[in-house]
């Protein structure tokens, strides 16, 4: 009898012990927020058209892929909710497939890496098809104007798919396009230093132009997987250990 009391309590103890072990890891997981996002565009409850009186933009989330259409020649920006709870962060990666459709009186697509309400600016990577250039702007959210941070040269084509990568490493912005398939390659390569514009929003930017965007992927040292489901890990782990005494 005695024999079979210290066995229980030494399964109790063994069993206990595991449970504190998987919570602990648990505890662990949650806390690292490194991860990584994929956005296909099957629905748009991701996203909204930034609120201001200029940005009377159309956009739309169809088989699969976002088409946004600028109308005027200021910037048209659309963002991510704030119920994603994705900012714009060193370490930062946001790659994403963009398409000039050339139904608009200009043809362009760009990556919003920081739209940043209460500074009323926003800062986008263009990808300029008649300027044969990839162009950093910043976007007066107060109007939509847009003014040239860095222009770099670069050639790009309408109604031909594009990888856009943008990079934030120590203070620099760096841009890597090239047709989608096709090995990536720098582009440009700004070192904003201490005055690089982090904490904001992600999105999009179009200019007088219908453009397409299509697997966004972001990536980053304070992005939480959409994988994790705090619920249902601590359940699993619990019933995990229950059945294996």
């Amino acid at each position: 009898m005695v024999k079979h009391l210290t066995i229980g309590r030494t399964l109790q103890s063994t069993v206990l012990m595991l449970f504190i072990t998987a919570l602990l890891m648990f505890t662990t997981e949650l806390t690292s927020f490194a991860g990584e996002r994929l956005y296909t565009f099957d629905t748009d409850d991701a996203w909204e058209l930034y609120e201001g009186d200029w940005n009377g933009a159309n956009w739309k989330v169809e088989n699969g892929e976002l088409t946004f259409q600028g109308t005027t020649d200021n910037a048209s920006i659309l963002v991510m909710k704030e119920s994603e709870q994705i900012k714009s962060h060193d370490g930062m990666t946001i790659e994403v497939d963009c398409f000039d459709v050339a139904d608009g009186p200009w043809q362009n697509f760009g990556v919003v890496w920081s739209c940043l309400d209460d500074e009323k600016s926003a800062y986008s990577a263009m990808g300029l098809i008649q300027s044969e250039a990839t162009r950093l702007e910043e976007v007066d959210l107060t109007s939509g104007t847009r003014s040239t941070v860095l222009n770099a040269g670069s050639q790009y084509s309408p109604r031909r798919w594009y990888t856009m990568k943008l990079e934030i490493k120590d203070g620099a912005l760096i841009v890597f396009a090239a047709e989608k398939g096709q090995a990536l390659a720098e582009k440009a390569n700004h070192p904003f230093g201490n005055s690089i514009p982090l904490g904001g929003r992600i999105g999009f930017a179009v200019s007088n132009s219908v453009s397409k965007f299509d697997n966004l992927k972001v990536s980053g040292p304070e992005i939480m997987e959409m994988s994790v489901d705090p619920g249902s890990k601590l359940l699993a782990t619990w019933a995990a250990i229950k059945s294996a005494y």
